[in-house]
């Protein structure tokens, strides 16, 4: 009876289907959809900002050091990674700026993975993937900043957060993250806290953030023996950084290029901190922040650090996402977003994107105000580190020309505060989680 019983059975069971036998198993199907997902939103991105081919900047010594990059040339050459990655792949000389726009692609197929790590369906991950493509995070780096590394710096970190169960990886990961650039040292909080978050513990942490640092240390004590010359070392932060005042102008400068490069965007991040949520993701995003602050206390490329901020973005953004209404409120999001980047950062191809003083496009006409016209760039040098005649002068000359952009900058401010709150109120969005 048994064997009859069994026979039944197996005659009752649908026989598989041809295409269900090809199906491939479903990480690679995940990750099969990730970089078409990437792929399909760094092409949209491209109708808003064409991709520029010539490398400018710190990119024109990023291609050189491709093309050798243990030779430890140019003025950073402890920040090789990008250079050695391209290296390895081929993409040297003239083909390096294909390298950095394939890790821009790279990077949003890694903001799909996450989203759907993340519980988002897979509509919703192409909607926050494409969101994200039309901001500073991809966008900057196809007009001013061709041929940067920091799109393969940003995908270390989505990486780290990927991996943040697996010590094993997620520490090497932050090394090759300080190689690639150094700035990942005031996001070590933030790594920290992702390690807590998942239980990890304590003592396996602290060895494996000391062996990284101690070795990175090495590295760097490598690289300056063997460097042809090594001009923004951390000798030249330290003596020219802007604490303990003028930071203030840079996080000034920093907030204009959020509200320019990210502007509605940002509605969905201030939306997740009126919600009450599980764990403690207000305080992932102010780790964040901080990490951002504190780069700007040494730095000032504020139109590329500050593009970092995409990451909350992407974790709030898996949380809005949850009916037609919220995915409706995301796309128009998406959309002024869109229309803002082209409004105020958006460069015809013929266009000079370094030129600071063309009115037509919004930060660049503040920063050559403010550093080319009216003495900003005084704040870096270290006789005025203490000298507050020189901010006010700043102040004083620059407000009278600037008074209009402050005008429209609050004015988006109060716009995004005022929509994350309507949003809020109106429930629209993911529900309210218990505390």
């Amino acid at each position: 009876m048994s064997n009859l019983a069994d026979e039944r059975s197996a005659v009752s069971l649908p026989s598989a289907s041809p295409w269900s036998r090809l199906r491939p198993p479903g990480w690679i199907e995940e990750a099969l959809l990730a970089a078409a997902g990437g792929i399909v939103a760094w092409m949209v991105s491209c109708w808003v900002e064409p991709a520029r081919a010539t490398p400018h900047g710190f990119g024109l010594q990023w291609r050189e050091m491709s093309e050798q990059p243990f030779a430890f040339l140019g003025q950073l050459p402890h920040r090789m990674l990008t250079p050695l990655l391209a290296h390895l792949v081929g993409l040297t000389g003239d083909s390096f700026t294909d390298f950095t726009r394939i890790s821009g692609a790279v990077m949003l197929a890694l903001v799909f993975f996450v989203c759907r790590k993340r519980g988002a369906l897979r509509r919703d991950a192409m909607l926050i993937t494409i969101a994200i493509a039309l901001t500073g995070a991809i966008q900057i780096y196809k007009r001013g900043m061709i041929g940067y590394c920091d799109n393969v710096s940003f995908s270390l970190f989505v990486l780290g957060w990927l991996n943040r169960r697996r010590g094993f990886v997620f520490w090497p990961l932050f090394f090759f993250n300080l190689v690639n650039h150094d700035m990942a040292a005031f996001f070590l909080p933030w790594m920290w806290f992702l390690r807590r978050e998942v239980g990890a513990l304590r003592r396996y942490d602290a060895i494996g953030a000391g062996l990284v640092l101690f070795v990175y240390y090495l590295f760097r004590l490598y690289v300056a023996k063997h460097a042809a010359s090594w001009e923004y070392d951390e000798g030249y932060f330290l003596a020219n950084c802007f604490l303990p005042f003028h930071f203030v102008w840079i996080w000034f400068l920093a907030a204009c290029h959020l509200l320019l490069q990210f502007g509605p965007m940002l509605t969905v991040l201030l939306w997740q901190l009126w919600q009450e949520r599980p764990d403690r993701e207000r305080m992932g995003t102010a780790l964040v922040l901080l990490g951002l602050g504190g780069v700007f206390c040494f730095a000032y490329d504020v139109h590329r650090h500050s593009n970092l901020i995409f990451l909350p973005i992407v974790f709030a953004s898996t949380r809005f996402l949850v009916d037609w209404r919220s995915r409706a409120a995301y796309i128009a999001l998406t959309a002024l977003t869109a229309l803002n980047y082209f409004l105020f950062s958006w460069r015809p191809e013929g266009e000079d994107p370094w030129n600071f003083q063309s009115p037509g496009w919004l930060f660049d006409w503040i920063t050559g105000i403010l550093v080319m016209q009216n003495g900003g760039h005084r704040l870096i040098l270290p006789q005025h580190r203490f000298d507050l005649s020189v901010q006010w002068d700043v102040l004083t000359t620059s407000l009278p020309l600037l008074k209009n952009e402050m005008i429209g900058f609050a004015f988006g401010a109060l716009w995004i505060f005022a929509a994350s709150r309507w949003l809020w109120r109106k429930n629209i969005g993911g529900p309210r989680w218990a505390a």
